[in-house]
């Protein structure tokens, strides 16, 4: 892993191999520069063509709606008071489509506004007019599919001129057909802003310690592009600093040239112009709004309003070091900024409920993110990476660039797993690019170092097998396991969170009418949710905890069917198994007239409301 790439002659194996590629070589040298932009466009079309499958048949997902109008309160409002949960990057990308929509209605006027609330803000925007603000939603999701984009064409080019073109070939074919990213950015997120800003970061800060040009102004512009979509991306900021000390301490890369004293004064200077540039971006991000406060100011300000403050009073004084520092210490960032690294922390201590194999949970296991990216990525990538990891083994050494690669993901994946979230793969997004470079890699160097029939191949129907593995996984990306966790039925029994988000509402409704399914017993989990079927036509009794069923269909979220009492809530589901399912997602049950429920465990006036996600907040429901 120490050069680009350079071809290489097959020294055994038949003559129709020789003849193929040499064939293959004799066009690269003909066409090369030519068929290097032809293959990226004929990638990002396949990709684009699995995308737009279906995506409009999807219903909002749980928190869509909210990253949306968050989005169009950063364009439209005089300051950025909802940027807390995530910063603002993601959101303002993907809210590009709408923002200036006529019919918008003036945020500022919203309820939830002044507390700075966004749940209640998203609830007042889309009671003025739910179609309207669900048909936004379908062209936002348009912006959050061009994330996608251009992250693969970031990764391609970035390939070409570290690895070499078979490398990005490779990486090309990994990244346009795998299902997870596939589906990640179908949706209006901060996840895939997320992966698209930590890649371009490692990818910056290696090609600064090879010594490009404006090298340092380029990490710091990638280091703020990660920091601004989501507070993940922090984690880079150690592992520039000390990739770069290590560079310098060793005399590589950049620093090769160069005697102790000088090394010394470069890595100083670099890094004071990477910290300012971070810092101005950041401010610049927020609008220059509340930087500059002192210490005492940030503490004696009334914080924001929602769930994770509700439930952790004085976040900044509980989960930052703030009050260890002077009170008149001037602090060069956005108030909105620290507060929102506070709710995080407190969000990661307190847990999540969620399901993971078998069982429910508050807080995800150490195993958790490293079997999800085993069971949900397609077999092409888990099987190279396996390989690189023997390669690893066998050369003991690596290259610059994977060395950088290995400790961005090693550092993102010890934070993901002392995060205590469960809450599906998509957390893991910012990792899945640079592990596939690393598969990429060990694709390349075993086709050039043993390039024998069989071996090239395996590899050939390896990677062919990706193609194989996103056909399968359409539409319904989101619900994709690959054979290693079984395929789907026996996946949705390891992981539920993160695959029923709520999509395949409008499937259920269309199942409902084909079937004649009535009377209909269901359980929507939130308000947003009941919205999108009332908006949809369904005709359904509220199903809460207790309900008395008798002579019906039930229909049970599969989040709820995993994380509920189900014993105490529904004991006449309990040992049966569903008579419909739409996608694994929602269960449907035929209940007897003969069978009775026992009557309503906790009768309530509200009957019609639904009942809260888990774990969610009274003023996110």
């Amino acid at each position: 892993m120490t050069t680009p790439d350079s071809p290489s002659e097959p020294s055994s194996g038949p003559r129709s191999a020789q003849t193929l590629v040499s064939g293959f070589r004799a066009l690269l040298d003909r066409f090369g520069s030519r068929l290097q932009h032809v293959a990226l466009g004929l990638g990002l079309l396949v990709m684009s063509a699995m995308m737009l499958n279906g995506y409009s048949h999807d219903s909002p997902t749980e928190d869509e709606l909210t990253h949306m109008v968050r989005g169009i309160a950063y364009w439209r409002g005089s300051d950025t008071r909802l940027s807390y949960a995530h910063p603002p990057l993601g959101n303002a990308w993907t809210a590009l489509p709408v923002a200036w929509d006529a019919g918008n209605p003036d945020v500022e006027r919203l309820k939830g506004w002044k507390p700075a609330t966004a749940a209640t803000i998203t609830t007042s925007y889309v009671d003025k007019n739910y179609g309207y603000a669900r048909a936004q939603l379908m062209r936002s999701r348009l912006a959050a599919m061009a994330v996608g984009l251009l992250l693969v064409t970031y990764v391609y080019y970035f390939c070409l001129s570290i690895f070499g073109l078979r490398t990005a070939l490779v990486a090309l074919v990994l990244l346009t057909l795998n299902p997870v990213l596939i589906a990640q950015c179908r949706y209006v997120t901060t996840d895939p802003p997320a992966m698209l800003g930590f890649s371009i970061a490692v990818g910056e800060l290696i090609r600064y310690l090879r010594g490009a040009r404006l090298g340092a102004l380029r990490v710091g512009l990638g280091l703020s592009l990660a920091v601004l979509t989501k507070y993940s991306g922090l984690t880079l900021v150690p592992v520039a600093l000390l990739a770069a000390i290590i560079c310098c301490a060793l005399g590589r890369g950049i620093f090769s040239a160069l005697p102790w004293k000088a090394r010394s004064l470069r890595l100083a200077r670099d890094a004071a112009l990477i910290a300012g540039c971070a810092l101005f971006c950041i401010n610049l991000a927020y609008k220059f709004d509340l930087t500059g406060l002192n210490v005492g100011e940030i503490l004696d300000r009334k914080e924001p309003t929602y769930w994770v403050s509700s439930k952790y009073p004085h976040l900044m004084q509980r989960f930052t070091p703030l009050p260890k520092l002077p009170r008149a210490l001037p602090v060069p960032l956005p108030y909105t900024y620290l507060f929102g690294i506070a709710g995080i922390r407190g969000h990661s201590e307190g847990g999540f409920t969620s399901y993971f194999w078998g069982k429910q949970l508050r807080k995800a296991p150490p195993s958790y993110y490293p079997v999800m990216l085993a069971i949900k990525n397609p077999p092409s990538l888990v099987l190279l990476l396996a390989a690189a990891g023997v390669l690893l083994a066998v050369r003991r050494r690596l290259s610059l660039p994977a060395w950088v690669l290995s400790g961005a993901i090693a550092a993102f994946l010890l934070v993901a797993s002392r995060s205590n979230l469960a809450m599906g793969v998509r957390h893991l997004l910012p990792v899945i690019p640079p592990l596939t470079l690393l598969a990429s890699r060990a694709f390349v160097l075993l086709w050039t170092s043993y390039p024998s029939e069989l071996v090239r191949m395996s590899l050939a129907v390896l990677l062919g097998s990706s193609g194989v593995s996103a056909l399968r996984a359409g539409p319904d990306y989101l619900g994709y396991f690959n054979v290693f966790a079984g395929g789907r039925k026996a996946g949705h029994l390891i992981s539920i969170y993160g695959e029923d988000w709520g999509q395949d509402r409008e499937r259920l409704v269309d199942l409902v009418r084909e079937k004649k399914l009535q009377p209909l017993y269901y359980n929507p989990q939130t308000q947003l949710r009941a919205r999108e079927v009332r908006f949809l036509g369904l005709k359904y009794r509220p199903l809460r905890c207790g309900t008395h069923v008798e002579g019906g269909w039930v229909a049970l979220h599969a989040l709820t069917y995993r994380t509920q009492d189900m014993s105490r809530c529904y004991p006449f589901l309990v040992g049966r198994e569903p008579d419909m399912t739409v996608n694994f997602h929602i269960y449907l049950w035929n209940i007897p007239e003969t069978e009775r429920a026992p009557e309503r465990i906790e009768p309530t006036p509200d009957e019609g409301k639904p009942e809260p996600r888990p774990d969610g907040p009274p003023d996110e429901n």
